[in-house]
């Protein structure tokens, strides 16, 4: 799960600043040089993307993963032992959000900065095939690459899913979920940048971060390229994929019922469009290759993973560094400015209560000495998904054409076909689950995908059949 737009205009506008302090409703410093999300106003109408549990093909792409893993250079990310004990800046995750702080943070080579994550190397698993080809990515799913998190039994929602729990996916590897994720990019609507700027977040209209959105993009769709939205040459790829027979006919229905097309990157409007991908020549790209991997080489950048950090380290109501575990050791790290959570929907929440910093009954029952009592990730609102299954007399794909042995060997030396496709989400159809609200954009999403195979822990719930 990951907030749509989000982490790009986040990163940017504080790294951008260079460590400049906002005294904004986006940010808390009840702490001092303790960065965060504000949890009780950000969250409280971010979009978020849900990925659910595919049944593992029985087909065997064993031999095709080995090939790959031997043919891609692996790195080893820094040890703790061999760190430094201080530092300007500690950045905790290393996804969306934590990779281009990093990266633009380290820019200054006077700026002594460490990223820490808590899983383990994207290149040196079992699941890196998984990570890289994009018709693989629901196989990471409840894998050792995730979490595992599920929400608690619903009362009134969660019919499709065993026990009535939602699967919350969460990268746990370097990357993040970005790493783990549908690889759709799409930003949020910029009504709700300009809500945060009229509420008093200076310089976060949809209007001023445009340029941070263009400045991060590497768009290769053509008739984008000298959009006024997009941008080329910058190190995240945005993508299209080429559309399957039946998109067109989603389009043609959506704009029979009056919905316009749109692009889905001008700021999310009422309307219909086709989706963007993170895609570069047949593989996942995420902001760890595109902003991360060209920066390890600087001096003043360390990373580790497989950290997991226990809590903030806070003498004074200051942030003097973290503490992490690696591999059952214990070790601390201080820092000389900042430490900036960037660890995601759940894990920067579960870090600040630990640290004592968050609802007093909860620091109460943890038994946890509260210094700083807010309301932390009280206001989350998740993005449930209902998948309504059509079933056509059409020709479409079928699982067994992925396994194909020809269409195997033309991703391992092309990087093209079925297998460096995102088979699935095609459109989006953004509108008004309530025209008459004074809600002036749109809160509901109708995703058109052209494939979807059989998932778990979702049963079969709502499912039509042509006549």
């Amino acid at each position: 799960m990951q907030c749509i737009g989000d982490s790009s205009i986040k990163t940017s506008r504080v790294h951008i600043g260079g460590g400049e302090r906002e005294d904004n409703r986006l940010e808390f410093y009840d702490v001092e040089n303790l960065r965060y999300p504000n949890f009780k106003d950000r969250c409280g109408k971010c979009a978020l993307q849900n990925s659910y549990k595919m049944k593992k093909s029985s087909v065997c792409f064993l031999s095709m993963a080995v090939l790959l893993v031997l043919l891609r250079p692996l790195r080893s990310m820094e040890c703790p032992e061999y760190m430094r004990r201080r530092y300007d800046y500690i950045i905790v995750g290393s996804g969306s959000a934590g990779t281009v702080l990093a990266a633009r943070l380290s820019e200054n080579p006077d700026h002594r900065v460490l990223l820490v994550e808590a899983g383990e190397s994207d290149r040196e698993r079992k699941e890196t095939p998984y990570i890289d080809i994009p018709a693989l990515y629901p196989l990471l799913v409840n894998s050792s690459v995730d979490w595992g998190y599920y929400s608690v039994p619903q009362r009134f929602s969660g019919y499709a899913f065993n026990n009535r729990q939602f699967p919350l996916p969460q990268g746990k590897v370097s990357g993040g979920t970005f790493s783990i994720n549908r690889m759709i990019y799409q930003r949020g609507s910029r009504h709700i940048y300009d809500y945060w700027a009229s509420s008093g977040a200076t310089g976060w209209s949809f209007r001023e971060i445009l340029k941070y959105f263009r400045r991060s993009e590497d768009i290769s769709v053509p008739e984008l390229a000298r959009s006024t939205y997009h941008e080329q040459c910058g190190p995240l790829r945005v993508s299209r994929l080429p559309p399957s027979p039946l998109l067109s006919l989603y389009l043609k229905g959506a704009n029979s019922l009056g919905y316009r097309t749109i692009n889905c990157n001008e700021g999310i409007d009422v309307g219909v469009c086709r989706i963007h991908t993170n895609i570069k020549f047949g593989e996942r790209w995420n902001t760890l290759k595109g902003f991360i991997r060209p920066a390890l080489g600087r001096r003043n950048l360390d990373m580790v993973t497989d950290a997991h950090v226990s809590k903030v380290l806070i003498s004074n109501r200051r942030a003097q560094g973290i503490e992490f575990i690696h591999r059952g050791i214990s070790f601390s790290v201080q820092t000389d400015k900042e430490v900036i959570l960037t660890a995601g929907t759940y894990g920067s929440p579960a870090i600040l209560i630990r640290s004592g910093i968050g609802p007093a009954d909860q620091l109460q029952r943890l038994q946890v000495p509260p210094i700083s009592l807010i309301p932390v990730g009280e206001s989350l609102q998740d993005h449930p998904t209902v998948n309504i299954r059509v079933l056509l007399k059409a020709p479409t794909i079928k699982p067994h054409a992925i396994a194909d042995q020809v269409k195997n060997n033309q991703y391992l030396f092309q990087r093209t076909g079925l297998l460096a496709e995102l088979r699935g989400t095609e459109a989006l159809l953004t509108l008004q689950s309530d025209p008459t609200s004074i809600i002036a954009y749109p809160d509901l999403q109708i995703t058109f995908t052209s494939a979807l195979g059989d998932h778990d822990p979702m049963i079969d719930f709502v499912r039509i059949t042509p006549s």
